[in-house]
């Protein structure tokens, strides 16, 4: 790949701090290398981590992402540098599954995809994508899929997809699955030697069991069994910083949950009673099961449903109790034992009567109405949930416990803890990272290209990701892009001793000051926490200026359209929270984002058990691990301001300990 390398070079313009990282960039890494990028928005850490990859040798180069919109960011940038390599990008099956109507996508919105499971077995497509890739045309296949812009509709996607493999022979007239075909044809280009680039989510790296991406490595070995050619993997991950919470791997189970699955429950029933014989694809095997499901439905499910939903809301009604007693609003707290056997007793009682004659309806019905496992996901949600207490309690030996507890990967770093946002949840959450990473570590062999604006230190990322890192290139001084003013504002502060009333109004007061005295744009004001931000901002509401708070708009197109219909647009951010994570509103390549006004020094609520307890496994000491996640806090609101070289941002630092601070973090002005 060497003379590929030096073919894309020639033909890219490269910035001095990337030809710094890619002269440092081995041809013959060793197996176990990590590199780290830390590098701010706009410095082309996609290209470098491309070129990287290439320089190294990759056959394959893997990518983690966190959203969508990251992914079709990725595809993008792949497309533009005009590479041999062919980008592949993986969604996840609920939103590409063909058998699902769009009023069944829609609520897997709204419950939440993590929700659920999305079963292939027994889909007249699943297995269809290899028929298409047997063609002896498989390349053409291959650039047939990827040059089809990912961004669209899921439908008008798929449509596009079929249409581009028409046009080259394919007479699709069953229809295609998407996820299927292009899982199938990512294995294809790896053994006709075509490189690749299989862009995905989080889950795809650090997800247990690791499916799509790692079977390559099956693959791979079978090539070099077969024609003696080694095959090298190169892994990058985007956006890195969040390795620190991987939030994919909690658990939850809400009153919404509960009753969802007895609605789900309820439209398995009707089907099923409705059209028995719909249901009936082998009479042999199926028709005495339909039959005895129709009688469970008829005698059990349908006329207990006011019963199941009357239990749904007592445990709804008992976790808010216990959020309100453990004083759980907008953070975590740990539950003692005795709540925490009470509250799984009441859910096994529920797995028993609702969950489990529901799963079994589902189970018959699910293909037909879009392989959707509602109550399957629940049930295997709470079985863990009572595993991992029994495990905590001690009740299992070593070699007894039960393989669904390995799906947590450790689950001696697993706590349970009750919060309440919206609702009231009982949620399960690790403590560390360290044991999902290095197992993502051990599965994914090659080198590892880390990459953020807002990287931890060296010494973070090994002693509590525990990833040895080979090179730590910091950027984050050297590169300077677009323009920002930074100014302390020292008359406040988010001292804990130090909050209440007074000191809200003496915020509120220079976040307006600065409001009103500033020209058009969007202002992004950060704060440490929910509480904070409610109390502030209720003091703004006189301001003549649209205001949007943190959890009132839900869909980040809705705050452009806001951006775009007012002169000055307020958005009121939490800390960690989506506004800060994901917010990019652009137009005409040129942020919107004026300025950017962090209220209080963005240290993690100390008063929350799971930071605690995040914490304790770090092994830090409390204020270095604070002060490292408020610098990462700090600068990742920071970067929602500067997407580009032609970006330019006010930055108002309303705390008198930026004095310090700010130096020592590099947030100075240019």
């Amino acid at each position: 790949m060497a003379g590929l390398f030096d073919e894309v070079v020639k033909n890219v313009k490269l910035r001095p701090w990337q030809e710094k990282v890619l002269n440092q960039i081995p041809t013959d890494p060793n197996e176990d290398d990590i590199f780290v990028i830390n590098a701010p928005t706009g410095s082309g850490k996609t290209l470098m981590s491309l070129l990287s990859a290439i320089k190294m040798g990759a056959d394959s180069i893997f990518v983690a992402v966190r959203t969508r919109t990251e992914q079709v960011r990725f595809w993008e940038d792949a497309m533009k540098l005009g590479l041999r390599y062919r980008p592949f990008v993986f969604f996840s099956k609920a939103q590409q599954c063909v058998a699902m109507t769009e009023d069944v996508k829609k609520e897997l919105r709204n419950l939440g995809e993590e929700s659920v499971t999305v079963d292939c077995e027994g889909c007249r497509l699943a297995g269809y994508g290899t028929v298409v890739t047997s063609a002896s045309y498989a390349r053409d296949d291959i650039d047939a899929i990827v040059k089809v812009n990912p961004n669209l509709p899921t439908n008008e996607y798929r449509q596009k997809v079929i249409e581009s493999l028409e046009s080259i022979g394919h007479r699709l007239t069953l229809g295609l699955c998407t996820y299927d075909a292009i899982k199938n044809l990512s294995r294809v280009a790896l053994h006709i030697g075509v490189p690749e680039i299989l862009i995905g989510t989080y889950p795809h790296i650090f997800g247990y069991p690791h499916v799509l991406f790692s079977r390559l490595y099956f693959d791979a070995d079978e090539i070099e069994s077969a024609y003696g050619t080694e095959v090298r993997f190169v892994t990058i991950i985007d956006e890195s910083h969040n390795l620190d919470k991987l939030e994919g791997y909690e658990r939850t189970i809400t009153a919404k949950r509960l009753l969802r699955v007895i609605e789900y429950g309820e439209r398995y029933c009707k089907a099923l009673t409705e059209d028995p014989k719909r249901f009936i694809i082998n009479p042999d095997e199926d028709e005495d099961h339909v039959e005895h499901m129709v009688k469970v439905c008829k005698e059990e499910i349908l006329p207990s449903l006011n019963e199941f939903k009357e239990m749904a809301n007592k445990i709804g009604k008992r976790l808010d109790e216990l959020a309100k007693e453990y004083g759980a609003s907008n953070s975590y707290k740990r539950l003692r034992d005795e709540h925490l056997d009470e509250l799984l007793t009441m859910l096994y009682e529920f797995e028993k009567a609702v969950v489990l004659p529901i799963s079994a309806v589902e189970m018959v019905v699910a293909r037909f109405l879009g392989n959707v496992k509602v109550a399957k996901s629940l049930e295997k949600t709470i079985m863990i949930m009572n595993y991992l207490f029994d495990f905590m309690q001690r009740k299992f030996r070593d070699n007894e416990v039960p393989s669904e507890l390995m799906e947590l990967i450790d689950p001696r770093v697993w706590r349970f803890y009750i919060t309440k946002n919206d609702e009231s949840s009982l949620v399960i959450k690790p403590t560390t990272p360290k044991p999902i990473i290095t197992m993502a570590r051990a599965t994914f062999k090659g080198p590892w290209i880390l990459m953020s604006g807002t990287m931890p230190p060296r010494e973070y990322i090994e002693k509590v990701w525990g990833l040895k890192v080979t090179k730590y290139f910091d950027l984050s001084n050297e590169v300077r892009i677009g323009h920002r003013n930074v100014e302390v504002i020292t008359s406040v502060t988010s001292e804990f001793k130090r909050r209440g009333e007074e000191m809200y109004r003496k915020y509120a007061d220079e976040i307006s000051k600065v409001i009103m005295n500033g020209n058009d744009g969007v202002y992004l004001v950060v704060y440490p926490n929910y509480n904070m931000m409610i109390s502030i901002a209720n003091y703004l509401t006189h301001m003549p200026v649209k205001q949007v708070r943190e959890g009132e708009v839900k869909h980040l197109p809705k705050l452009l359209e806001l951006a775009l219909a007012n002169r000055k647009l307020v958005i009121h951010a939490v800390s960690g929270g989506r506004f800060t994570e994901g917010i990019e509103l652009v137009k005409d390549g040129k942020s919107l984002i004026k300025y950017i006004i962090i209220a209080g020094v963005l240290y993690p609520n100390i008063g929350d058990d799971y930071v605690r307890d995040r914490i304790r496994a770090s092994g830090l000491k409390d204020y270095t691990w604070m002060k490292i996640q408020a610098e990462m806090q700090v600068k990742q609101a920071i970067g929602r301001g500067i997407r580009g070289p032609e970006d330019s941002i006010d930055i108002k630092l309303m705390d008198y300990r930026y004095s310090y601070l700010a130096k020592s973090w590099g947030l100075t002005s240019y």
